[in-house]
């Protein structure tokens, strides 16, 4: 393998390697009420976790990604101290002192390691090295039709293998506070990255995305 070939080989080695280490979501379902018409002024984020440090860390970005969208959000640790026991007498009290108009939950409800299976791939690579023929640089075998033919591309090819990943499915729920009902809910599965602050921040920006593409925020 030339110079050139060693380069791309590593090249896409090492972008295999940062592709799997980034968090992806996707949605599996999603649901809007459909008489529900109007925007989220304020929404108060929940985030259910027993890792208070993850559940802060959660609701802080969410909390920041709705803002972008030009939506007030409220962080629950704040004003609920767990999640554990959500009280409805409680939560009705903060959400009524502070003019919430929606309360957005999000849980885990599943966890589980899955094999992915990743098919063989072939890349052409040109091959030969250039040299100098008057004011031009071509390849060596440029001159003639037989060597240009036979030489002209080599392949690289990066043999099929399988992976483990785990996957979180989550599921998220937004309540209108004046009425109580539930008025957009949504499916989703993450596989874990290797940062799980990747995992949240993929998370969010689809939910957001979701959340925006409906008429909420």
């Amino acid at each position: 393998m030339n110079t050139q070939g060693k380069f791309l080989y590593l090249t896409l080695i090492f972008l295999l390697i940062v592709s799997s280490g980034c968090a992806t979501t996707k949605l599996n379902a999603i649901w809007k009420d459909p008489q529900y018409k109007g925007k989220l002024k304020r929404v108060m984020v929940v985030g259910v976790s027993d890792n208070e440090t993850m559940r802060r860390r959660f609701e802080d970005d969410f909390a920041s990604q709705l803002k972008s969208y030009g939506t007030d959000a409220t962080i629950s640790y704040r004003i609920l101290p767990s999640t554990d026991m959500l009280q409805k007498e409680l939560v009705e009290e903060k959400v009524k002192g502070l003019g919430i108009d929606a309360v957005l939950i999000s849980r885990l409800i599943d966890k589980k390691t899955v094999t992915i299976h990743h098919p063989e791939t072939i890349i052409a690579q040109p091959t030969g090295y250039y040299r100098r023929r008057g004011p031009h640089w071509r390849r060596d075998y440029y001159n003639r039709y037989d060597s240009y033919y036979a030489n002209s591309y080599y392949l690289i090819r990066n043999p099929a293998y399988t992976s483990e990943k785990v996957v979180f499915y989550m599921e998220t729920n937004i309540y209108d506070t004046h009425t109580g009902e539930l008025i957009w809910s949504a499916l989703s599965e993450t596989v874990q990255s290797g940062k799980w602050n990747q995992q949240i921040e993929s998370f969010i920006k689809v939910m957001t995305r979701s959340m925006a593409d409906k008429g909420l925020i």
